[in-house]
Parts: C-alpha cells; sequence; structure tokens
C-alpha cells in the first residue's frame, strides 16, 4: 500500500510500530515479564524476625502445655462421672430387689432407690449437656496443633541462617498459622489466661531492662575511654610543659 493512501493516524501507528521494532525494550510489557522479574530476593534473618519466631514458639509451648492440662481435667471428670452413673444404677436395681425380699423394711429401700434414682439423673443430665468429652477432645487437637508449630518453630530456628527459609515468608506463615490456629482453639479458663498474660509482660520487661542494662553498659565503657583518653592526653601535656 502506498504511505500516500495512508490517513494521518495510520502513519502515526505505522511509525510506532517501526520504532517499537527497532528499539524492543520500547514494547516490553511489564505485566508479561518473564518470571525471574517477579521473583524477590530472600530476605535474611534479622534480630528481630528470630526474636517473633522464638515468642512465637514459647507461647505455643506454654499452651500446648495448658491444653493438655485442661484436656486432662475434663477427661478425669468425665470418667469420674460416668464411673458414679454405672456404680449407682446396678446399687438402685439391687435395693429394689432388696424391697421385695425384705418387705418389712420396703419403705427405707424404696427411699433409697428414689434418691439413687434423683443423683443418676441429675449426673445423666450433667454429662450430657456438659460435654466433658467433646471439649476435652476438642483441647486434646489443640493442644497437639500447638506442639507442631513449636516443633516447627525450633527446627527453624536450629538450622543455620543460610540454610533456613525465606525470613519473610516464613514470619507471615508463622505468625498467620499462630493466630489461625489461637482463634480456632477452646477457650481457657480465665487463670490459664492470666497466666500467659503476666509471663508475656514480665518477659517484655526482662529483655527491656537487658536492652537497658547493654546500653547502660555501652555509654560507660565509652565514659571509661574517654576518661582514659583525656588523662593521658594530659600527662602528654604536661610532659610537653616540663620540658
Amino acid at each position: 500500500m502506498s504511505r500516500f493512501m495512508l490517513s494521518d493516524h495510520d502513519i502515526e501507528i505505522e511509525n510506532k510500530i517501526n520504532h517499537n521494532f527497532s528499539d524492543p525494550s520500547s514494547y516490553r510489557d511489564k505485566s508479561f515479564a518473564s518470571p525471574s522479574d517477579n521473583i524477590l530476593r530472600p530476605t535474611k534473618w534479622s534480630s528481630q524476625i528470630e526474636e517473633m519466631v522464638k515468642d512465637i514458639a514459647r507461647k505455643s509451648e506454654y499452651y500446648h502445655k495448658v491444653h493438655t492440662e485442661v484436656a486432662l481435667s475434663y477427661s478425669c471428670q468425665y470418667t469420674t462421672l460416668m464411673i458414679f452413673l454405672m456404680t449407682l444404677s446396678p446399687v438402685a436395681g439391687s435395693l429394689t430387689l432388696l424391697s421385695f425380699i425384705a418387705v418389712e423394711q420396703a419403705f427405707y429401700f424404696n427411699l433409697l432407690v428414689a434418691v439413687f434414682s434423683f443423683i443418676s439423673g441429675i449426673l445423666a443430665s450433667v454429662v450430657k449437656f456438659a460435654k466433658y468429652d467433646e471439649t476435652s477432645n476438642a483441647h486434646k487437637i489443640a493442644s497437639s496443633r500447638y506442639f507442631s508449630l513449636y516443633n516447627n518453630a525450633v527446627r527453624e530456628l536450629s538450622l543455620p541462617k543460610q540454610n533456613r527459609a525465606d525470613a519473610n515468608s516464613y514470619s507471615k506463615w508463622i505468625s498467620i498459622s499462630y493466630d489461625e490456629l489461637y482463634q480456632s482453639s477452646p477457650l481457657l479458663p480465665l487463670n490459664k489466661q492470666k497466666d500467659i498474660s503476666t509471663a508475656s509482660l514480665l518477659s517484655e520487661i526482662k529483655v527491656a531492662n537487658e536492652k537497658e542494662e547493654t546500653k547502660q553498659m555501652h555509654i560507660f565503657s565509652q565514659t571509661q575511654d574517654l576518661n582514659l583518653y583525656s588523662d593521658k592526653l594530659m600527662k602528654y601535656q604536661l610532659e610537653r610543659l616540663r620540658r
């Protein structure tokens, strides 16, 4: 097609195409960049990330122990109630049989049967609505998950820094995993929740005190060095004056 037959708009498009073919970098679409362009450089492990992972590991270990204790407590309560239920029913049946044998004492036997039946009904209702067995299993599952998260963090921190996973990706993963696990776990008794908050607060205070002590020691050592330098300088000046 002759260039003289093209419109101004067509000529402008043709010039852009020719320019793009002459300079490939000008028509490169960033949305179709090669995979290597989107690969982020691996994040190195800093002391802040390590402390964050250690803190999650400590909390996971604590919650693992607490959930285990609560699960054992619910399991013991459930076992105790079931033993009472299994004992009261045969006793009530035996007393009923004795009431037919000892007719003179039938009133007292029937009274005991009524009492045992009443207690057995209350215990059965408590076992049914308290859901001790289900709650114990829920705490056992939470305990095993916290223990798995704790072991994962310990294994990762035990590796040399160059052999660890990407610090940024791992810190995000373990933070999200911990938050989701905390939200999905069954509620703990209030005294256990106070224990972890107090332990966390004491740990933060201890870390802050250690940092402050380190800072003070650093300032003190610098002051000593400065005083030593000043003493040497003064001694040198005095020797010069004497000469």
